[in-house]
This record gives C-alpha cells, sequence and structure tokens, in this order.
C-alpha cells in the first residue's frame, strides 16, 4: 500500500489515498469473484448442504444478490 499512496504531506491526503487504494482493491477482488465462477458453485453448494441430522428442522434458505456493496 505505501508503493501506491507515496509520501502523504498530510493526514487528510494519507486518508483520501488510502480510500481511493481500498475502493480499487475492492473493485479488483469484485471481478475475480465474479470470474471464479468454480468458488461461486463450492461456496453455494455448502451454504445450501444441511447436516442429515437436521433434517427434522424445516427451514427456507433463500440467497439474492445484493446490488449494493455497502
Amino acid at each position: 500500500m505505501a508503493d501506491y499512496i507515496g509520501q502523504p504531506e498530510s493526514r487528510d491526503e494519507f486518508e483520501t489515498k488510502k480510500k481511493e487504494f481500498i475502493e480499487m482493491k475492492r473493485e479488483q477482488w469484485r471481478k475475480e469473484a465474479e470470474s471464479d465462477s468454480e468458488g461461486k458453485d463450492l461456496m453455494m453448494k455448502m451454504l445450501a448442504t444441511k447436516f442429515s441430522h437436521w433434517s427434522y428442522e424445516k427451514e427456507y434458505r433463500v440467497f439474492t444478490l445484493l446490488k449494493n456493496e455497502e
């Protein structure tokens, strides 16, 4: 991170550059996650799997995509 933000002259400049860096990385990670279909499939399988001894519980699991990450 220090390489990216350089040597800010003030605390405000540091905070601004830090936020820009975090947003840049967040966008990069989001794109990587969207392209990782194998990882998504595994995650959904894990979330949708129920231990057989809990079969007496009558539950519903609903999955949705969120439009806003915040």
